[in-house]
């Protein structure tokens, strides 16, 4: 009951999603947007578009279980995102290093399709997004 660890699988959906949205709504975006099984045991992870709110959604024993987080201020460290898949592979460290804001090994990575308003001259454009200088 409320465990997370590293021996699971976790996936990142890849576009922003409305906090407002609950268990059922979140399992949709699971089945129909991710292709995935809510009931696989599996963690998905959703963010919202300013990337300062976190939700994950995991299935546990008992039911669904919903964690969620938000910022008081920043936003969460993403990882270069392939933006060409409905679904990324995460892992257990990518999440904690994310949550915790610890000092990565990548620079903050925002989408287009998550975070348009920030898009300025000062960002320098890549493959996977946008690098933001921290």
């Amino acid at each position: 009951m409320f465990n997370l660890n590293a021996s699971m699988r976790y996936w990142l959906y890849p576009f922003p999603t409305d906090m407002r949205k609950g268990f059922y709504t979140l399992s949709g975006l699971v089945t129909e947007g991710m292709g995935q099984d809510v009931r696989s045991g599996d963690v998905f992870i959703f963010l919202n578009r300013h990337c300062t709110s976190m939700k994950a959604l995991h299935m546990e024993h008992g039911g669904l279980v919903i964690y969620y987080m938000k910022l008081e201020k920043g936003n969460f460290a993403l990882p270069p995102l392939d933006e060409k898949g409905k679904i990324h592979p995460f892992s257990w460290q990518k999440l904690m290093l994310m949550v915790r804001k610890h000092p990565s090994n990548y620079p903050l990575i925002i989408p287009e399709h998550l975070h348009p308003q920030i898009l300025s001259d000062s960002l320098i454009p890549t493959t996977s997004g946008s690098l933001v200088n921290c």
